[in-house]
């Protein structure tokens, strides 16, 4: 289903502005910058998303539900990089038979579905307010994302075939990466915090949909989208720990 993407983002602030208003802000709301950078990057993923018909509603929950995963993983990098690690304890590499490879482990599933600012529990609490009443098991889906793991059915939410996503091609899945991860650097002091940014995307993104689509059929497009899209290793990221 399509819904309508605003009709003009040229009064939005640019990266550059938004900083200087994020670095006013800090000292009263620490997380103000994941704040106001969702904000300004939710606006720029409909623009992105829009066609003549409008913005898909299902594109842009599994959409967002990416641009989640691939924070989740940046993030875990981020942060071993600043500890002055090159692999991260706990995170490992599979490759299946096709020589595709992909990581899994507990720092990301910690980071995607523990804490009040996770994605899960932002996520979980805009479906709530939408009408939700009973939120899938979060260890039932990394389960079953690790089962679609070098499978064709990886990378497709589990959603009913009238509700598909346009499917995103890893090539773009990385162009996605480097349009949007520079929202992280601007906004955020921490790469703690980025997870929390485009898990504030994907809530909001849902409270929009929800005119098109059930607030569970759109938390499960985006959380299947992000708990695969973690796993998709990011440019210059091919060692996992022990």
């Amino acid at each position: 289903m399509t819904m309508a993407a605003p009709s003009d983002d040229a009064h939005l602030p640019e990266l550059a502005a938004l900083q200087a208003v994020i670095a006013e802000r800090r000292e009263d709301d620490p997380l103000i910058g994941a704040k106001l950078g969702s904000e300004l990057a939710l606006n720029q993923l409909l623009h992105q998303l829009q066609t003549e018909r409008g913005v898909h509603a299902e594109t842009l929950m599994a959409t967002a539900g990416v641009l989640i995963g691939q924070s989740l993983q940046a993030s875990v990098w981020a942060e071993a990089e600043q500890a002055g690690q090159n692999s991260v304890a706990g995170l490992h590499l599979v490759r299946c038979q096709d020589d595709s490879c992909y990581f899994v482990g507990e720092p990301l599933n910690r980071k995607l579905l523990v804490g009040y600012d996770s994605p899960w529990q932002l996520l979980g609490e805009a479906a709530k307010q939408e009408g939700c009443e009973r939120l899938p098991d979060g260890e039932q889906l990394l389960l079953e994302g690790i089962q679609r793991l070098c499978t064709s059915a990886f990378g497709r939410p589990q959603v009913p075939a009238a509700h598909t996503p346009a499917e995103l091609a890893a090539a773009e899945q990385g162009d996605l990466w480097l349009r949007f991860g520079p929202f992280c650097n601007a906004c955020c002091s921490d790469p703690a915090e980025w997870p929390l940014l485009f898990g504030l995307v994907a809530a909001r993104a849902l409270r929009m949909v929800t005119t098109h689509l059930s607030p569970e059929l759109a938390f499960r497009l985006a959380m299947d989208a992000a708990i695969d899209a973690a796993k998709v290793p990011l440019a210059g990221h091919s060692m996992a720990g022990g």
